[in-house]
């Protein structure tokens, strides 16, 4: 019996089982099995997560993952054939999403999935740092992703990331992604134990019989495991569902192809630069190689292990006369094994692992002098400044007014840095915004002292009108078919908004009278929204009818609009039409 067929054979029994309670359409059992095999949970839960009956909001189920930090999304299709999600795909990017991140009194037709995401998204609220689209089929997502169809709603779900903003109170990113869940593996015996050649192992007791070993193990070791095991290895901790072109994974490979590869880096320097992994495990004992483990899981580190792998594989053909004595074998990472009495223990040790590593690039510079010279500069009137993400989540009104600020609500560092670079045109840089943090250049250009002498009223108005950029965009869209595009131009429309306000002789008024707070006051969106009729939507009109970009226009691919050089060009026929200087957020 092949993988597909044991699949079907699944699928079959629980239409059977559960037919008489959740109807007998035999493919809304394949999300369920999806949910059992694959997310590992249980009937009982992976029944609440799974939807039965026909349904027109896109959404089949749902999971909150909290070691990922992560509110997934599904949609099942048990078939090949990814056309069928098209129809599935726009009622999610009109309906769905919205229903489930959209205020209470914007509910639509009442839907039991729907009811139970949006309340486990509200109590998880301070908890989750991204949304996963799945669309989840029989088929290969590579040809889904080829599909210009399937691409385009693809990109429009994911920009769909001012809701998430708007709901989260700050960026979280939606990824969509096409998965293939075509078959299951027969149950065959696996080996529970598994040498790892640790050295230089201490042991230490804990309370109620756990116990911990710390030392040093080779990275192939782990790879050797994961290679039998699978995702079972990595089941406690599955970072590696999290995009795999993140900072922390580009910067492991770029490490492994240096030492590996292009040999100019010392092997056992990896173990210096690593903060080391967690693993559990039901016992240990000493071996004449180093450890030998019973039934091992990863509770920390699994961006290691996956990206190791994937390094693996793609390279196995450069260093296989390396495996024995290489490079390879010299590598070693610290590395703690923890034997726990109850799931519980394991659980919490593998929650607070994962609250420590890893960390976003931006929020490595939090500490900065410029940051914390940027936080007095807002205090100076009052505005608290969030260098670390979630900082002020917890803090009562009592407690920020005992700090001297007269605001409730902060700047964000990671916010503030998307102003900077909307505003001034910077959009190739601000599809790309955590590229500024890793490279220290573009991050002196980022923040710097040159922004700390410019007139603070005016970055807290363009700061602010990033709350808005959503209504700007359809303040413009209801002015007819024609301007139904710019949705693609959220950011260009933000930035041109703010040069509209920078530019506006009433500019001093408009910094005395909305400038001091983060306040959103009608009178100050209504202005927004005068510049963004008025006269950002001739600009995005004259751009789109540029002959640079005609042909872009004739294909209905508007992706231009997110390029700084459709920026350029809207401030040229900004100075043509309006008169405005291009100006920037910082001292000359």
């Amino acid at each position: 019996m092949t993988n597909a067929e044991r699949l079907d054979q699944e699928i079959e029994s629980l239409a059977r089982e559960l037919g008489a309670q959740y109807g007998r359409t035999k493919d809304d059992y394949y999300g369920l099995a999806f949910f059992q095999n694959i997310l590992q949970l249980p009937r009982e839960l992976a029944i609440q997560h799974n939807a039965f009956g026909n349904h027109d909001l896109g959404v089949d189920g749902y999971y909150f993952d909290q070691e990922q930090e992560t509110f997934r999304i599904f949609q099942f299709k048990n078939s090949k054939n990814s056309k069928l999600f098209q129809p599935s795909m726009l009622q999610l990017l009109n309906k769905g999403i919205r229903s489930i991140f959209e205020d209470y009194s914007q509910r639509p037709v009442h839907q039991p999935i729907i009811d139970l995401a949006r309340q486990r998204v509200r109590t998880a609220k301070d908890e989750i740092s991204q949304v996963l689209v799945d669309f989840v089929f029989r088929g290969d997502p590579a040809e889904a992703e080829q599909s210009m169809a399937l691409s385009d709603l693809r990109e429009k779900i994911a920009d769909m990331v001012w809701l998430t903003e708007e709901f989260f109170g700050e960026r979280v990113p939606i990824n969509v992604r096409f998965l293939c869940f075509d078959g299951i593996q027969p149950n065959t015996a696996v080996p529970t134990k598994f040498e790892i050649r640790m050295t230089s192992a201490a042991e230490m007791v804990g309370p109620e019989g756990m116990k911990m070993y710390l030392g040093f193990a080779p990275l192939l070791d782990l790879h050797a495991i994961y290679s039998i095991l699978g995702r079972s290895f990595l089941e406690s901790n599955i970072r590696f569902a999290l995009p795999a072109d993140g900072a922390v994974n580009r910067a492991l490979y770029r490490t492994l192809s240096s030492i590996v590869l292009e040999r100019n880096v010392d092997p056992r320097l990896f173990a210096f630069h690593h903060n080391g992994i967690t693993l559990s495990s039901a016992f240990v004992q000493n071996s004449e190689a180093g450890v030998v483990v019973g039934r091992p899981r990863l509770l920390n580190g699994a961006q290691t292990v996956s990206t190791f792998a994937e390094f693996f594989d793609r390279n196995r053909h450069a260093f296989k006369a390396v495996e024995g004595e290489g490079s390879l074998s010299q590598i070693y990472l610290p590395c703690r094994i923890v034997v726990a009495r109850t799931h519980e223990d394991v659980t919490e040790i593998t929650i607070n692992n994962n609250r420590q590593n890893p960390v976003l690039a931006w929020q490595l510079h939090a500490n900065d002098q410029i940051q914390l010279l940027i936080e007095d500069w807002f205090k100076e009137d009052g505005i608290p400044y969030q260098r670390q993400q979630r900082a002020f989540s917890k803090m009562s009104a009592e407690e920020w007014q005992e700090k001297g600020y007269t605001e409730t609500r902060s700047v964000e560092l990671i916010r503030l840095a998307r102003t900077y670079l909307a505003v001034e045109g910077e959009l190739n840089r601000l599809a790309h915004i955590a590229d500024e943090f890793e490279n220290d250049a573009n991050y002196r250009k980022l923040f710097g002292p040159h922004r700390l002498n410019f007139d603070r009223r005016k970055v807290v108005l363009c700061y602010k009108a990033g709350f808005k950029a959503n209504v700007l965009v359809k303040e413009i869209r209801e002015k007819g078919e024609k301007y139904e595009f710019v949705s693609k131009g959220r950011d260009l429309i933000y930035g041109l908004v703010c040069q509209g306000l920078l530019n506006d002789d009433r500019i001093e008024d408009l910094a005395d009278e909305y400038g001091h707070n983060l306040s959103t006051l009608p009178g100050f969106v209504d202005h927004l929204c005068r510049l963004a009729s008025a006269k950002v939507r001739f600009l995005i009109r004259d751009v789109a009818e540029d002959r640079e970009f005609a042909e872009f226009v004739s294909e209905g691919k508007y992706a231009f609009l997110r390029s700084s050089r459709a920026f350029e060009r809207c401030m040229k026929h900004a100075a043509r039409r309006h008169g405005w200087k291009r100006h920037f957020l910082q001292s000359a």
